[in-house]
């Protein structure tokens, strides 16, 4: 397995994936699991490494791995996919918009589980952040696109075609 602060796979090192304020803050031990560095190797080498190199961009990762209780601290899903180290939350340098490039990019890769735009307006599909998930058996991923609407509870599925035309 990968030692801490080696390159996950061409861009990514596993600090970068599994780095928390929020756990620094609380002195939770946010050391992953060697099933979870496994996946969160595949999901370098599956999602993260082709979208930065599509994107051709840096591309920040704001949330990967979460420890049970990490998860637990931020308000996390007890069946989030960021406690087996199978999704991260993504961002750009480039707002909003280069958020939602970044989406259709991972979108047209088509090697993930579930996209989802967080935090989008009302009226546009730009969001605060992309989640991505992708899991280790890739046979077994969803390509489910979701959307979250700003100060709602409840996600809206998206089609890759409705993606790729927001950009034009």
């Amino acid at each position: 397995m990968t030692e801490r602060g080696v390159k996950c796979r061409k861009y990514f090192i596993i600090p970068e994936l599994t780095r928390s304020r929020i756990a620094s803050e609380r002195h939770i031990d946010n050391t992953p699991t060697e099933e979870a560095l496994a996946n969160l190797q595949s999901l370098a080498e599956n999602v993260l490494d082709p979208a930065r190199e599509a994107y051709r961009q840096p591309v920040y990762v704001s949330s990967g791995y979460r420890c049970p209780s990490l998860n637990k601290a931020v308000g996390g899903a007890v069946t989030s996919q960021h406690t087996r180290g199978e999704a991260a939350d993504l961002c750009t340098g480039d707002g909003r918009q280069g958020n939602l490039r970044l989406a259709a990019v991972i979108a047209a890769n088509r090697v993930y589980d579930q996209l989802i735009l967080e935090d989008t307006g009302r009226n546009d599909f730009a969001p605060a952040w992309v989640h991505v998930s992708c899991r280790r058996d890739t046979t077994l991923n969803r390509c489910q696109i979701l959307r979250k609407i700003a100060g709602e509870r409840h996600y809206s599925v998206v089609t890759c075609e409705n993606l790729q035309g927001c950009l034009n």
